[in-house]
């Protein structure tokens, strides 16, 4: 049985392992910020600053990691037919462009923001936000689908129906934060969902602290 230590260093030695823990720490800076006066609040809003821009440097080309994945799925679709190819397939396809596209979004946006390129770090920073949303809103519907599929389980292998209803179920909250937190950024119903800074920034503790979680569960393996 793995030791919690070595769990600990597997989980610090994962680039998504750091890159959650520092999510978390970003939206509780932000949530500690709004709680806070005086020189607290100052500080805690560089920390949070500082630690966008470190996960910033952590994605760099990172995109390049969903090449594989995007291509698995054209051979599938190329040897059975796209008709052929089950929905959450496809979903996963525009789910996987959507995280490329902010990827590169944000890497463009920082390298823009410290003037090595000429070019609108906000803008760029607001189409890639947009692609975030979209990546994060159909990982949200594959959690849905995976759930329905563990449920259709449940007469044949009730025990194994429940813990994938479970693990589905944890992803769903983890990604539904991030789908509210990003439907904000890019102004989406802004009508009727316009959370405080505060707000927000539970709501990223909320995802980061979860996909920790399920991060660390990777590491029993």
């Amino acid at each position: 049985m793995t030791s919690d230590y070595t769990r600990v260093v597997n989980l610090l030695g994962q680039t998504d392992g750091r890159d959650k823990i520092y999510k978390f720490t970003g939206g509780l800076c932000k949530v500690l910020a709004e709680l806070s006066e005086g020189p607290s609040k100052a500080n805690y809003k560089k920390l949070g600053s500082s630690i966008t821009s470190a996960r910033s440097l952590m994605r760099m080309a990172k995109f390049v990691g969903d090449g594989p994945k995007l291509l698995k799925i054209v051979d599938l679709v190329k040897k059975d037919g796209i008709c052929n190819v089950p929905l959450a397939k496809i979903i996963e396809f525009f789910r996987t462009i959507g995280n490329s596209l902010y990827i590169l979004g944000d890497n463009l946006a920082f390298i823009a923001k410290h003037k090595l390129i000429a070019a609108d770090a906000k803008q760029i920073t607001k189409y890639a936000k947009t692609a975030q949303f979209w990546g994060f809103f159909l990982a949200a519907v594959l959690d849905l689908i995976a759930i329905n599929a563990a449920l259709q389980k449940r007469a044949a292998d009730a025990a194994a129906s429940k813990k994938e209803v479970k693990k589905s179920a944890i992803s769903l909250t983890k990604n539904t934060a991030d789908v509210l937190v990003t439907m904000a950024t890019v102004g989406y119903l802004k009508e009727v969902w316009h959370p405080t800074t505060l707000v927000s920034g539970a709501l990223t503790c909320v995802s980061g602290g979860v996909a920790t979680y399920l991060n660390w569960e990777k590491t029993k393996k």
